[in-house]
């Protein structure tokens, strides 16, 4: 689905309208799972627009289809989709617990890189909630993951977000480097990190970036971007580092 690369691309004002066409047309078709997959990818256009009402409705859609069609991944996808919404209104709680709920469905479909992205949102959530060693347990078992199912871009999402646990622990340094590495992976990837993400990921490193220092913070982002991703992943899986 061309709208889904748009959207993988970071260009909404593509992935849209190329959205909505294929709804269009799924729905027309009597598609279910296509019209469910388009409407997952408007509720991310819409999440990262900043309309969460729009996305949760989407999202929503996307839900009652999956449960419709008794797709267990589909619905934990959704799930998590909404609790990610949950997050950017302020609602922990409920946010953890549709991550909780899209986990244990996740972890019965199997090894794919839905349930790694689920273990991220409940690390963000731990996180938040300055349950950092919860929070890097979750990212790193999702990191793991997605190198074993080769994902260079959920890969990418987890030194991200790793990177933010380490800032969050005062660890400049390393916060630094696995943000490098991961800006590293998604220039080789043709796919930019989604602003609010980047956001989120600036203001949880900003106290230990201003610790380290401008100089040292600059270096250390140099330096995790020459590390090849296997090397990242390794130093990101280091529990010691």
């Amino acid at each position: 689905m061309s709208g889904i690369l748009a959207l993988f691309q970071g260009d909404l004002a593509v992935a849209g309208p190329r959205l909505e066409a294929a709804l269009a047309l799924a729905r027309a078709a009597g598609d279910q799972q296509t019209a469910g997959n388009a409407l997952n990818g408007l509720g991310i256009v819409a999440g990262r627009q900043g309309d969460w009402a729009r996305a949760v409705a989407r999202f929503e859609e996307f839900l009652a289809l999956a449960r419709a069609r008794g797709d267990r991944g589909g619905v934990a996808t959704a799930l998590s989709n909404l609790g990610d919404c949950a997050v950017f209104q302020g609602d922990l709680a409920r946010a953890a617990a549709l991550f909780t709920e899209a986990l244990a469905l996740a972890r019965q479909v199997g090894g794919h890189s839905a349930l790694a992205v689920i273990l991220l949102n409940l690390g963000r959530v731990a996180r938040k909630r300055g349950a950092l060693r919860e929070a890097a347990a979750y990212q790193r078992e999702a990191l793991a993951l997605a190198r074993a199912l080769g994902n260079a871009r959920v890969c990418a999402e987890c030194l991200e977000s790793l990177a933010a646990t380490a800032g969050a622990a005062g660890q400049g340094e390393r916060a630094a480097r696995l943000q490098g590495a991961a800006a590293s992976v998604r220039e080789t990837l043709g796919a930019p990190q989604p602003p609010d993400e980047q956001t989120e990921l600036e203001e949880a490193v900003a106290p230990a970036r201003a610790a380290l220092g401008e100089t040292k913070w600059a270096v250390a982002v140099a330096a995790g971007q020459k590390l090849t991703l296997e090397e990242a992943i390794a130093e990101a899986l280091d529990e010691n580092g």
